[in-house]
């Protein structure tokens, strides 16, 4: 399970992940998902953040020290770079609030 505001609304909600499927709910009721996207393969480390300030949550994948960053769900990657050490725990957010 992973949480974002998939939608820019200001209102975090599920998602969830099988293999490389992803189903987002934009409302946080009981019922079927509302959206439904593939990104990367079964076994990537999901981060969830708004990578591009734009006010929605999007997806990046981190394999190894590779980070691909999707600014749209589903959408193809627009970012691609390396950081850490494979041994380093991988963190998203907003740390400077801007």
């Amino acid at each position: 399970m992973f949480v974002g505001d998939w939608d820019g609304d200001g209102v975090d909600t599920l998602a969830l992940r099988r293999g490389n499927r992803f189903s987002f709910a934009n409302e946080n009721v009981t019922g079927a998902a509302l959206e439904h996207a593939f990104f990367g393969a079964a076994g990537d480390e999901v981060l969830v953040g708004d990578f591009d300030a734009d006010g929605r949550d999007t997806l990046t994948i981190r394999r190894t020290t590779q980070f691909l960053v999707a600014n749209e769900l589903g959408g193809p990657v627009d970012a691609r770079f390396f950081f850490g050490a494979m041994t380093d725990a991988a963190l998203a957010g907003n740390f400077d609030g801007n």
